[in-house]
């Protein structure tokens, strides 16, 4: 979940939260067209324990996720996920000028919605051929082969989770400006068409200085990058992903 930061009150997360988002928000933030990803296979990065896998999976779209967190048992997640979630939310009430939520009940709503992401992913994880949808991985490297995705997602942890110096919300971080390179070099590797990336602000409400770099990165000149603006309605100023083509 996007955490922004003020100049006299810092919003700034020791770790990186457990937190998913739903098969709504996914297509809020990435503007997908659900019946278009049909017969498209689609790599979720990050995915932590969001719903978007197990909702795509029921409409016969090929998701797969990947996440560190899968290396852990399933009980361990939850406890993790029901800690991170409500502790979230509770540092967003203190940063109310951040975000578009704007009282408690809307809270309250959005604390529900993200526990039933969490118990709609928990279901789906336990079954037996859960091993094919969420595969334990971690940038920079990725066990996957050259081409492997139509489409590369990832959603709140590049550049948010950069350390605060650097434009990000983490006390200490080591996804530092290299951590980025080899990040989105390897999600274009995987990918056969495109990488999505969401959101691109800094804490200022800003674009995030590592995607300027990154535009003038001689090594990323061959592909086409692009800003698109989302329908995405929870933090103010977090209005468009990086869209990367394969051309």
């Amino acid at each position: 979940m996007l955490m922004l930061n003020t100049v006299n009150d810092p919003f700034q997360l020791s770790h990186v939260a457990c937190f998913g988002r739903t098969l709504r928000e996914y297509v809020e933030m990435f503007n997908l067209d659900l019946d278009g990803l049909k017969g498209k296979s689609v790599l979720d990065c990050a995915s932590g324990p969001a719903s978007f896998t197990a909702q795509a999976h029921r409409r016969e779209i090929n998701v797969v996720a990947c996440d560190p967190i899968y290396s852990l048992p399933i009980d361990q997640i939850m406890l993790n996920a029901q800690r991170d979630i409500p502790a979230c939310i509770r540092e967003t009430q203190r940063h109310r000028e951040l975000f578009e939520r704007n009282s408690n009940s809307e809270d309250v709503d959005f604390l529900e919605e993200k526990l039933k992401a969490l118990s709609l992913f928990a279901d789906d994880y336990k079954k037996l051929d859960a091993c094919k949808r969420y595969i334990t991985a971690s940038f920079p490297h990725m066990p996957f082969f050259d081409e492997s995705f139509d489409i590369v997602l990832c959603a709140n942890l590049l550049f948010l989770y950069s350390d605060v110096e650097t434009g990000g919300i983490l006390e200490t971080s080591d996804f530092d400006y290299l951590f980025h390179h080899r990040a989105l070099h390897e999600m274009l590797r995987i990918a056969k068409e495109e990488v999505r990336i969401y959101p691109v602000v800094g804490p200022n409400k800003e674009r995030h200085p590592f995607i300027d770099e990154l535009l003038e990165d001689k090594s990323f000149a061959q592909y086409d990058m692009q800003f698109e603006s989302v329908q995405m309605k929870d933090i103010k100023g977090a209005t468009q992903m990086l869209r990367i083509f394969k051309i």
